[in-house]
């Protein structure tokens, strides 16, 4: 609403511009609307008139016609409203018996089809503007729904693979794997296809899969996970970090080495700062090949909703690998 109506107020402030700075660049205009108000009068109406063309092709004619490539049905609804314009004004002019020498100073119609020229050439530059920016935002919400549709079915694929080996020992831990699940895929198709969540509502889809997790893990993997900040009127995208710490456990857990898995939040002047550090317990040419798939499909989607607002750091040193990614929520 407020954006509403500074636009408005802007708006307002360009045509009051637009009406006044004839009138001072003109030489001698104020004498003319002294000496007669039916001038004024005529000099308003012009003004008004160009002001409706403005927004005649702003809003009606060039959504309706230029975009559906029905060129003359432009030049055609132009030549009307034109017509109208000067049937009006030739009425006023005769109506008030008003002298043709004033009338054919540039504050009034010398430059009648420069001003309404200039002002359609206005009028079709913002409005193929707007629709460039549609199709740009169009496009970067078609390539989230891909990202997210790529990410998805690969973590969930992961986490049946878990669940299966579970039931093939027959593990007491199967039923509440199965139910940790749920809550899961619950979350996924009842808040992922929101543009944003609460990020308590993401963390605590976080816990859930490490949890799940655990359930598989033996004593040797300890998995640390701390959160900093307030996470109040906090609001993310779903799904962001859950890629990085899906990788953490999937190369960095060993049944017969010790290992863990370090996973921090911090949040601070409405800024996330996450990290996920890990030992990599597989061969580094696998690891890499595997890895960079999800890496690229999660730097693509930081790309695409955050820009130069993020900044997202690969360590890796040695069998060591950790992931520092920034973003700032303030943009």
């Amino acid at each position: 609403m407020k954006t509403k109506t500074l636009s408005i107020l802007f708006q307002m402030a360009i045509w009051i511009l637009y009406v006044l700075l004839p009138v001072f660049v003109v030489p001698q205009p104020s004498s003319i609307f002294q000496n007669n108000t039916s001038y004024l009068t005529l000099y308003v109406v012009v003004c008004l008139f160009s002001i409706g063309f403005f927004y005649f092709n702003y809003y009606f004619v060039i959504p309706r016609y230029y975009f559906t490539k029905k060129t003359l049905a432009i030049i055609f609804a132009n030549i009307i409203y034109l017509f109208l314009t000067v049937v009006v004004l030739k009425v006023m002019i005769y109506g008030f018996n008003l002298n043709e020498e004033g009338i054919q100073r540039p504050v009034f119609l010398s430059g009648f089809f420069i001003r309404f020229i200039i002002l359609f050439a206005i009028s079709f530059g913002l409005r193929i503007n707007k629709r460039l920016k549609l199709i740009e935002t169009q496009k970067k919400e078609a390539e989230l729904i891909a990202l997210k549709a790529r990410l998805n079915p690969h973590f969930l694929f992961n986490i049946l693979n878990d669940i299966y080996g579970q039931a093939l020992i027959k593990s007491d831990t199967t039923h509440e794997s199965i139910a940790k699940l749920s809550a899961l895929m619950r979350y996924v198709i009842s808040e992922c296809n929101t543009e944003k969540v609460a990020f308590e509502s993401e963390i605590r889809y976080m816990k859930n899969y490490i949890e799940l997790q655990k359930l598989r893990l033996t004593e040797k993997t300890i998995v640390n996970f701390e959160i900093t900040g307030s996470m109040e009127n906090i609001q993310i995208q779903p799904l962001l970090f859950i890629p990085f710490i899906e990788n953490a456990f999937k190369y960095g857990v060993s049944n017969e080495k010790k290992s863990s898995i370090d996973i921090v939040f911090a949040i601070e002047n409405r800024c996330i700062y996450f990290s996920v550090s890990n030992r990599i317990f597989y061969s580094l040419d696998n690891y890499h090949e595997s890895n960079n798939i999800g890496i690229e499909t999660s730097t693509k989607r930081l790309d695409t909703l955050f820009k130069n607002q993020y900044k997202l750091d690969i360590v890796e040193k040695e069998k060591e690998y950790k992931i520092n990614l920034k973003i700032n929520l303030n943009a």
